[in-house]
């Protein structure tokens, strides 16, 4: 397999854990309805997380399954 770079439509997992708290990890998963860029990269992502807008890091993104290309 190869590494994939998470796309606009694609149904992705965000996995973030803050690593100065005692917490488990927040796990979200939705599609990619939105990417905000910050100096030409990859900043911010906004999930559609049921009926729910969710605003979490990029970085913190894996696709799950991506959408079909018709």
């Amino acid at each position: 397999g190869k590494i994939l770079i998470p796309q606009l439509g694609d149904l992705v997992l965000s996995y973030s854990r803050d690593r100065y708290k005692d917490e488990t990890a927040k796990n979200i998963t939705g599609i990619l309805y939105k990417i905000s860029y910050k100096l030409g990269r990859p900043n911010t992502a906004t999930l559609m997380c049921g009926n729910d807008m969710c605003d979490i890091p990029f970085s913190s993104l894996m696709v799950l399954h991506t959408r079909d290309k018709n």
